[in-house]
């Protein structure tokens, strides 16, 4: 166990040093008006944070500590992306393991990668995304113009938020016909996960204690417009 109290394990990297992964939840509540739906107000959640850091021998460490955080896309949280294994004992081109982890590959240059999985994706909290009545319902006629999500969806992106989920996605009990959300609104802005990727860096500074006191922002496909927003 390590000193958050969560499960860490360790993987060899090289002679000088080893990685340490872990996950760990940062809490709070939802700031009243953050969210588009006013239900969720101070209602407690948490993020999930997926950190790779590299580990010293023998109290040895650069001169410089440095650390970076990572923000996913739309569709696949942070670990998946920035910290993908293969099981499958497949081997690279010329023997070895294949190299799939950003987050290990920079471990092994000595900079703390930090990958949360932002609010509303992954094993962070959903909210009414646990709700399985709040998959899309059909599409609006064309040329109706935006609707609200009660009748009929005129704002899917397709295949990112197909249509008809609530008849085709929800296995193993399909529902025989759609039903009302128990939300009439879109789950949240930009701005909720401007607030998640705050407090991550905030968290990250503290954790990995940076020479400069800074880290490093990286987002990945829609990630990069939250980085945007962020800075």
């Amino acid at each position: 166990m390590n000193e958050q109290g969560y499960d860490q394990v360790t993987d060899v990297a090289t002679e000088t040093y080893d990685i340490a992964t872990e996950d760990y939840w940062l809490r709070f509540r939802v700031p009243p008006g953050l969210m588009p739906d006013s239900q969720f107000d101070d209602r407690p959640a948490r993020l999930q944070v997926h950190r790779v850091r590299p580990v010293y021998e023998n109290g040895k460490g650069p001169s410089e500590r440095r650390a970076v955080v990572l923000i996913h896309g739309r569709t696949v949280p942070g670990p998946v992306v920035f910290d993908l294994r293969d099981p499958s004992g497949v081997t690279a081109p010329g023997g070895g393991a294949l190299n799939l982890s950003v987050q290990k590959a920079l471990a092994r240059a000595g900079i703390d990668t930090f990958a949360p999985s932002l609010f509303g994706h992954g094993r962070s909290t959903r909210l009414s995304l646990n709700d399985p009545g709040n998959a899309s319902l059909s599409q609006c006629p064309p040329g109706s113009g935006p609707r609200p999500l009660e009748g009929c969806d005129s704002t899917s992106i397709a295949p990112i938020n197909p249509l008809e989920q609530q008849k085709s996605m929800l296995i193993p009990n399909p529902l025989a016909e759609t039903r009302a959300h128990s939300s009439k609104f879109h789950f949240a802005r930009t701005d909720v996960w401007v607030r998640d990727i705050d407090q991550v860096i905030d968290d990250a500074i503290e954790r990995a204690r940076p020479t400069d006191g800074k880290v490093a922002l990286v987002g990945y496909s829609v990630g990069g417009q939250h980085v945007g927003r962020t800075l």
